[in-house]
């Protein structure tokens, strides 16, 4: 059974002042596993108020036509090799024409649109869209002006914003719940980026810290689950690291952690970020470790016992559901990565693992380090719709 934040209520989102007569429709551009995953959360998880109504999606295998593909996608949904067996009813395609068929999701007719160009050339708001999600975007690939005017030209009828599901530089926005999404103004951010899912794993932690102790210093490593553009074996890609085999290895690739954490605090971008934070790809589903080495200015009295105790405050307090703490399995057994999956949590804090220490004599100062996990995918969609009720609980 997939383990939601709040067990006690089994709802991904617990705020009852934002809840409203009206579902939010969502739109998709891009259906891979974050469009997937984000549209099994919000079938499954009543507390969101959210439904994807319509999907543009892209068949460049020109040896399968639409109907395969789609059908392909649809199976997927149903049977996830990660996530298992999803619990609701999906219905054969049905062609609308060449490239537009519709299918039943929960009894509820959804549009799925091949090859339609750019995001802009379809009529969301025929489907009663209010906000369009790009999940077809990566941090990986080159990232243009371009990508989001097109998606600001979507903004018409129905549909109210945008939100890119990976960090984009040229956004109006990004936002991480829990450090700043009170920082969000419909007036002025009509494109936002939910960041990365290690993005938000690192955020409302390095918040914390830096708000308590005062960061001088930060390296943030990964250690991540591969992903469905990564090549199976040696090839030539999006980089050399990427371009590895993935099957029976482990890759060292770069990451944009540290770009993240600087675009939703940018008062840190002075501090010393190790800019080039190492980040290891594994040949596994969904689990990823974060380890976070944070210099602060002045030593931790209490040590381990007193951050930990920082952090579970937080998890049970202003930070519910975005920062778990995990004590040990019978004070012995810390969570491992296929412990996570299907979590939403933003990040799940491993409290065995922190510790404090002076690296030298003479330093007053102390490192921290945390051990941290996430759910890349079904963790992340999680993020991408909390973000989703944050604004509209500004007003979207």
């Amino acid at each position: 059974m997939r383990m939601l934040y709040n067990p006690s209520t089994q709802l991904l989102y617990t705020d009852v002042s934002t809840k409203k007569s009206m579902t939010i429709n969502i739109g998709l551009k891009g259906f891979g596993r974050i469009g997937h995953l984000f549209t099994r959360l919000t079938e499954e998880d009543s507390s969101l108020d959210m439904r994807v109504v319509a999907i543009a999606e892209r068949n460049n295998d020109h040896k399968l036509n639409n109907e395969t593909i789609a059908r392909q996608h649809l199976a997927n949904l149903l049977s996830d090799s990660a996530y298992g067996q999803f619990g609701g009813t999906v219905s054969v395609p049905k062609e609308i024409d060449g490239d537009t068929y519709k299918f039943d999701l929960n009894g509820r007719e959804v549009v799925l649109f091949f090859n339609r160009g750019a995001a802009y050339q379809i009529d969301w708001s025929r489907y009663d869209v209010d906000v369009l999600i790009d999940a077809s975007l990566t941090a990986d690939k080159p990232q243009t002006e371009k990508q989001i005017e097109e998606l600001r030209r979507c903004l018409t009828g129905t549909v109210k914003r945008a939100v890119v599901a990976c960090p984009h530089k040229y956004v109006d926005k990004t936002l991480i719940v829990g450090v700043n999404e009170d920082q969000y103004d419909p007036a002025k951010h009509q494109v936002v980026s939910a960041s990365s899912c290690t993005g938000n794993a690192a955020a409302p932690v390095v918040d914390l810290i830096d708000q308590n102790y005062g960061i001088t210093y930060a390296d943030i490593e990964t250690i991540h689950p591969m992903q469905n553009f990564e090549s199976a074996v040696d090839g030539v890609g999006l980089t050399a690291g990427m371009a590895r085999g993935s099957v029976g290895n482990v890759k060292s690739v770069d990451t944009a952690v540290v770009g993240s954490v600087v675009a939703v605090l940018p008062h840190l971008k002075n501090i010393k970020f190790n800019t080039k934070p190492l980040s290891f790809r594994t040949p596994t589903a969904s689990g990823c470790f974060m380890r976070y080495d944070l210099g602060i200015k002045e030593p931790v009295q209490g040590g381990a016992e007193e951050i930990n105790s920082l952090l579970q405050a937080a998890a049970e307090g202003p930070l519910k559901g975005i920062i778990g703490y995990h004590e040990p399995l019978m004070g012995v057994m810390p969570p491992n990565a296929l412990d996570v999956k299907g979590m939403t949590y933003a990040v799940l804090i491993s409290p065995q693992s922190t510790t404090a220490y002076q690296p030298f004599p003479d330093n007053k100062g102390n490192i921290i380090r945390l051990l941290g996990l996430h759910d890349t995918e079904l963790g992340y969609s999680a993020c991408v719709a909390r973000t989703i009720k944050e604004m509209e609980k500004r007003g979207l």
